[in-house]
């Protein structure tokens, strides 16, 4: 799993696999999971920046996809 920042609003996601391709999954500003389609890596490298950690305040979901820690 790789950690993904979003080049243009700067949310972050995770970078998950499948057998239809590469897919983003991210928690919304309301803490609802979303995940985009299957797609090249290449493609979803074009829109998303691949980060080393997580930063504070922030976990990975349960069904991966990046959330803010409730405080």
């Amino acid at each position: 799993m790789e950690i993904l920042k979003h080049k243009k609003d700067g949310r972050f996601g995770t970078l998950e696999y499948s057998m239809f391709g590469g897919s983003v999954h991210w928690y919304d500003e309301n803490n609802v999971f979303c995940k985009s389609l299957g797609d090249r890596k290449e493609n979803i490298l074009s829109r998303w920046d691949i980060i080393d950690e997580l930063p504070e305040g922030y976990e990975i979901g349960e069904w991966g996809g990046v959330k803010k820690i409730k405080q």
